[in-house]
């Protein structure tokens, strides 16, 4: 458990993650923009 506590402070601190209302009603929304990360895998060749 305390890697996942780890990784969600990791993306609040950077912007990825926010958690809006409260802990019990609230959601979490992923702050990440569509061109930040790439889908390209190692087999692949990149387009």
């Amino acid at each position: 458990m305390s890697k996942v506590k780890y990784y969600i402070t990791k993306m609040k601190k950077n912007h990825v993650l926010e958690r809006v209302g409260s802990s019990q009603k609230g959601q979490w929304n992923i702050l990440v923009a569509s061109n930040v990360f790439s889908l390209h895998t190692p087999n692949e060749p990149k387009s």
